[in-house]
């Protein structure tokens, strides 16, 4: 684990585990396959190989940086493992959802969701946590950039056109601390 601070942020290297990794890769490979066999018509970068490694490589990244800085304050729990979940992990009632991308792919897409999406983020009040990882089965290393509110890309995101429509925090400023993100999934429940 390393870390760093850009942009008014800290934002943390995360080594995935040997275990970790080859898990990430297996079911990135096993998602990759089931989209391959579903016809929906325009097929987008997410379902491809690339895209499944840097989904599930970022999901195991998080899940476990959480699991070590909340260890014993805290449950962690996994959802993404599960075919039907309501978030991708969830820290007690807290729903989180992670968004990853390529390192090549920050600096022009970074913080961005697409509308519909960001609705249902905000109706469930989730977490979106931000990394960037390669997406291959090599690299094991997942940087964590910072986290925000889905409220607040709601407040102070703005409309981009990438391949779908996108709503965008620009601003790295208004990306919150991984420091806060500790402290606010630390506080008991009814003090939030």
């Amino acid at each position: 684990m390393q870390r760093s601070t850009t942009g008014g942020c800290d934002m943390y290297r995360y080594l995935l585990s040997p275990y970790d990794m080859k898990e990430s890769c297996k079911s990135a490979f096993e998602e990759w396959e089931y989209w391959e066999n579903v016809d929906f018509g325009k097929r987008y970068n997410h379902n491809s190989l690339p895209g499944c490694y840097v989904g599930r490589k970022s999901e195991h990244g998080v899940c476990s940086y959480l699991r070590w800085k909340l260890n014993g304050i805290k449950k962690v729990d996994a959802e993404f493992k599960k075919r039907k979940h309501d978030s991708d992990i969830k820290v007690e009632e807290h729903m989180i959802e992670v968004k990853g991308l390529q390192p090549h792919q920050w600096d022009r897409l970074k913080r961005c969701i697409p509308p519909k999406q960001l609705d249902g983020y905000v109706n469930k009040n989730a977490i979106i946590v931000w990394t960037t990882t390669k997406g291959d089965d090599k690299d094991n290393s997942v940087i964590i950039h910072g986290w925000n509110w889905a409220t607040d890309l709601k407040e102070k995101g703005e409309f981009i056109r990438t391949i779908c429509d996108n709503i965008q925090i620009k601003e790295d400023k208004d990306m919150r601390s991984l420091e806060e993100l500790i402290t606010v999934l630390s506080m008991p429940t009814q003090l939030q």
